[in-house]
């Protein structure tokens, strides 16, 4: 299976506005009152309460982490591998993250003239009206982009240059590939790595409160392992398959129940079996984790 038609290449870029402005004049100030050089330090202010830009970046976090989750590094161009059979779901929920995105930047905007006159009493002498965007420049100032493209392959040049300049084009794509594809295994055995890591020591520190994604994150990951192992390495596979089979069967009420602490440490030593087994089979091809 090559990467060209087992994944695609997707980007998610988001553009904000920071809402935070240097007071050159209050650094300055600052640092007379305080006896200290010019240099050290700068005063920010933020120009807008934090609140109520709240929704807009807990929506960002959201689209971020969902990218993260469903993608693989490719290489340093602000693009990630993901798998062709996520492509339709997964661009069906960064659509949803597109529009609600758009949606409460909308509601920002169209509460900015009066936050403006909350601002300016709560910045009193700070308050500087340049400092602020129009409504219509505001619009300007966010952006939520999706974007993908195929994964090249070098059979792909048909270009206009002598034989050894494509040929040397070519050889550099060949090993951009083959290093993706060891980046994007090495990747795997790493986030599955940490993620039973986390719920390894979370069980073992008695009385450690703990959510259900504890557990509910090694299923989801184990799951969407055999379709994210390009490379389809068997070993990977098999070890997505053991840590399904283990996660799945794990009676979450019953690792809180504290009158049956044996179930929590019987569980935690079945996730340091698999710890044990990600570390050894990863250490058998590149070296310790």
């Amino acid at each position: 299976m090559s990467l060209s038609t087992s994944a695609l290449l997707t980007s998610l870029k988001v553009k904000q506005w920071s809402a935070r402005k240097f007071d050159k004049d209050v650094s300055i100030k600052v640092c007379k009152d305080n006896n200290a050089a010019m240099d050290s330090g700068n005063f920010n202010k933020q120009l807008v309460p934090k609140r109520v830009l709240k929704e807009i970046q807990k929506i960002v976090n959201a689209a971020r982490n969902y990218h993260y989750q469903n993608t693989l590094a490719w290489d340093h161009d602000g693009a990630d591998l993901l798998p062709a059979k996520h492509y339709i779901t997964y661009t069906e929920n960064m659509s949803s993250y597109k529009q609600e995105f758009r949606n409460a930047v909308n509601e920002f905007i169209d509460g900015y003239p009066a936050l403006l006159t909350t601002v300016m009493n709560d910045l009193s002498g700070l308050y500087n009206p340049q400092d602020y965007p129009s409504q219509e420049q505001l619009k300007g100032r966010f952006s939520m982009e999706v974007s993908v493209t195929p994964v090249p392959e070098s059979g792909d040049f048909r270009i206009d240059l002598p034989n050894a300049e494509i040929k040397k084009i070519k050889s550099d794509l060949d090993t951009r590939l083959v290093n993706a594809n060891l980046a994007a295994e090495k990747d795997l055995y790493m986030r599955l790595y940490t993620v039973v890591a986390k719920a390894f020591r979370t069980l073992k520190t008695e009385g450690k409160i703990f959510r259900n994604s504890l557990i509910l994150n090694i299923v989801e990951l184990a799951n969407k392992t055999p379709d994210m192992n390009f490379n389809e390495t068997p070993e990977l596979n098999q070890i997505a398959k053991d840590l399904s089979s283990l996660a799945s069967l794990v009676d979450i009420e019953e690792l809180r129940n504290e009158d049956n602490p044996m179930y929590r440490d019987e569980i935690a030593e079945d996730l340091a079996k698999e710890l044990k087994d990600i570390e050894e089979t990863y250490e058998s091809k590149w070296g310790k984790l």
